[in-house]
């Protein structure tokens, strides 16, 4: 049975050519969401340069703001890991909370309570 209203899900993460499990499971979820799901994929990393990769965050950031501030979003899908991608994660987490949308945080980091504990008190207070 397919709606003819979509769900509209924004699935923020590595970019798809990135090396690595999530992205991986990002394409699974893109090719196999049924046809009630629209799945829309905002690319908050790619491979590259330091410089690259702030530039690619910038207009994740950019584009997640316009598309919360002119498409009726029903869901926003952070997936990450430890490290940046934990700073990255919060940022955008900040951004749709501005927003009141629903939001899955999935962090696919095995040691992200090692990495956690050992961050000082601000930046736990920040990540959280």
């Amino acid at each position: 049975m397919t709606q003819s209203n979509p769900l509209q899900i924004v699935m923020l993460g590595p970019g798809l050519k990135v090396k690595g499990g999530i992205s991986r499971n990002e394409q699974l979820f893109l090719d196999h969401a049924p046809d009630s799901v629209q799945i829309t994929h905002i690319s908050s990393k790619e491979d590259g340069s330091n410089l690259l990769k702030v530039q690619v965050f910038i207009q994740a950031l950019l584009k997640l703001f316009w598309m919360l501030s002119t498409t009726n979003i029903d869901l926003v899908h952070i997936r990450g890991s430890h490290r940046g991608s934990a700073f990255r994660q919060a940022m955008m987490t900040l951004l749709v909370l501005v927003f009141r949308k629903p939001i899955v945080l999935q962090t696919h980091a095995s040691e992200f309570h090692i990495f956690y504990a050992n961050l000082n008190p601000i930046w736990r207070k920040f990540i959280s």
